[in-house]
């Protein structure tokens, strides 16, 4: 089973943290990301263009740290998303990698959504 969750940790003056939680079949993985408001508001509208396009792609990174989830369309509508959580760095980290469709693009786009409300 996929599934990704995406919830606020805190909100700062400029920047959110969340945490992104990742299950690809039998594995997964959760880390934290910061993001400053304004590329935040650039990746919301990357998705979406993304999602009424289905095509592109998006990566959220942080600075601090080698975690990363890419996500891009292949064709017909499938969506690759690939994701290193918990930074190499780390003793324990896992890289993923889920097949699924455009939904999965919803769900992910409506969760980011939430964190600035």
């Amino acid at each position: 089973m996929n599934d990704i969750k995406i919830e606020l940790i805190e909100k700062f003056d400029r920047w959110y943290e969340f945490s992104i939680y990742m299950r690809a079949g039998d594995f997964s993985g959760k880390t934290n990301f910061g993001i400053m408001f304004s590329d935040y508001e650039k990746l919301i509208c990357d998705i979406e263009k993304m999602y009424m396009e289905l095509e592109g792609e998006f990566l959220i990174n942080y600075e601090d740290s080698d975690d990363y989830v890419k996500a891009r369309f292949k064709k017909y509508g499938h969506l690759e998303i690939s994701a290193q959580l918990g930074g190499s760095w780390n003793e324990n980290f896992v890289r993923l990698l889920m097949h699924t469709d455009q939904t999965m693009l919803g769900i992910i786009l409506q969760q980011l959504k939430q964190l600035s409300r």
